[in-house]
């Protein structure tokens, strides 16, 4: 758990980022990941690495870069307590003011953390974020994302919350959002930077996005927990949705803002939906498994949407547009 007494015991040494870096059974992509960080051209750093129970070489292969780097440090969880926890030790353990996340599967731009620091202005915005690509094995890239150059001195507008892209890479937040507002990842949680990110960009009071691409997201490792179909992700979605929706409603705001965060929750949830219906249509499953993979998603939509309060006065009209997901219709 986040506590202050661990927030003021870690700031006794200082670095203006720290790199939080979850392993779980990444050898494979481990050492380009940390040589990637090695690498950077900004200095004042440090790189917290939090294994969750690796049985492969992981472990050795950090304690190589610890040896040979003052700035990485090292530190383990309980076996396979999950990514979600592993963020929250590395929150706890992290000594920088601000926090930057980084998958050990993945590869940091030379220029990331230059550019972070750059982009915050010597430490004046909250949450900085910035251009992103996933990129292949075989060196083919899926997709780039490239954000506007922005600067904003208010808070996001709820929705606009919602809509921001919830992971953890490709953005710098500072670390006293975390602490003094207590939000940390559910645990032993999928999806756990959807139930996190929008929490605390809600408490940022200001915000940049800078288009410099700094993060080389691995995209469709078979091996990753993200993309084996199971039922826990169907549950997990329910959870992680149930958590931001209380989140919101639990906010003093306007009533009006209320629906709106509501609106853009439940859109976001339609494309969530459609995204894990289209792996398991692709999976392995049986036409019969995957329809009633495919009827529990909806009804399990239909049940969520009914029990938010502020869309039960919704008429039918407007309820059908929340309910009705191409995939299933």
């Amino acid at each position: 758990m986040l506590s202050d007494s661990n927030f003021k015991t870690a700031q006794q040494s200082s670095p203006k980022i720290s790199v939080n870096v979850p392993v779980y059974n990444t050898e494979k992509y481990l050492r380009g990941c940390l040589e990637s960080l090695v690498a950077q051209t900004f200095e004042d750093f440090e790189v917290v690495c939090v294994d969750d129970g690796s049985t492969d070489k992981s472990i050795e292969i950090i304690r190589e870069f610890v040896s040979a780097d003052e700035r990485f440090r090292f530190f383990t969880n309980e076996r396979e307590s999950g990514a979600s926890m592993a963020r929250n030790t590395g929150v706890i353990a992290s000594r920088g003011e601000y926090i930057v996340s980084v998958d050990s599967d993945d590869i940091a731009a030379p220029n990331m953390l230059e550019a972070f620091w750059k982009a915050s202005r010597d430490g004046y915005y909250d949450v900085i974020c910035a251009g992103s690509t996933e990129f292949m094995a075989d060196g083919g890239v899926l997709w780039t994302y490239t954000p506007k150059d922005f600067e904003s001195e208010q808070r996001l507008d709820e929705s606009e919350i919602i809509k921001a892209i919830p992971v953890f890479w490709s953005k710098m937040i500072r670390r006293s959002l975390y602490i003094d507002n207590k939000i940390s990842c559910p645990k032993r949680k999928l999806y756990e930077d959807l139930a996190t990110i929008p929490r605390l960009f809600s408490a940022a009071n200001n915000h940049r996005s800078i288009p410099d691409i700094l993060y080389y997201y691995r995209g469709s490792r078979k091996d990753s927990l993200i993309n084996k179909v199971t039922g826990k992700q169907i549950t997990d979605y329910a959870d992680v949705y149930r958590l931001l929706f209380e989140y919101f409603e639990g906010r003093e705001i306007e009533i009006e803002k209320i629906r709106h965060s509501a609106s853009a929750i439940t859109s976001q949830l339609d494309s969530d939906m459609a995204f894990i219906s289209k792996k398991f249509i692709a999976s392995k499953f049986t036409d019969t498994e995957i329809l009633e993979h495919l009827k529990q998603l909806l009804l399990l939509k239909v049940s969520f949407l009914e029990l938010r309060p502020y869309l039960k006065n919704l008429d039918n009209d407007e309820l059908f547009r929340q309910i009705k997901v191409k995939r299933f219709m």
